[in-house]
């Protein structure tokens, strides 16, 4: 039966770790622990973070499912998906939001383009 003692080797050439992590995308937050963290709901990020930081609040014109799907509420229009800017409709009902799948919204019946405020061929306004 060998007996092997207690021996401590140092080696010249050392072997070398290379950790690679990945870079938070958008809709998570680069937190202080330097972790990505998901936004929750009510919260978004339409841009990647590169430094420690924040969600931003969702907006009471929007809708905010977490990470970075945002859509406009009832009564409010955006021009892009990921954009925060939300514009009142001059007609409120011819808005009627978004949801997760539809981040622009949809405009009712009849309506339709900037600010749903077209008419659709074969409607027109009256009054």
């Amino acid at each position: 039966m060998e007996h092997y003692g207690s021996k401590i080797e140092f080696l010249d050439n050392p072997p070398v770790f290379q950790v690679k992590a990945r870079e938070c995308i958008e809709g998570e937050k680069y937190a202080e622990d330097l972790s990505c963290q998901p936004c929750p709901s009510q919260f978004y990020l339409f841009e990647a973070q590169t430094s420690p930081g924040k969600c931003k609040e969702c907006s009471p014109h929007a809708f905010c499912y977490g990470m970075n799907v945002t859509a406009p509420r009832p009564g409010y229009w955006r021009s892009a998906p990921k954009l925060d800017k939300y514009t009142p409709c001059s007609r409120p009902e011819s808005c009627l939001g978004g949801n997760r799948t539809d981040p622009l919204g949809q405009c009712a019946t009849g309506y339709q383009g900037i600010l749903c405020a077209d008419c659709v061929t074969g409607y027109s306004r009256s009054g």
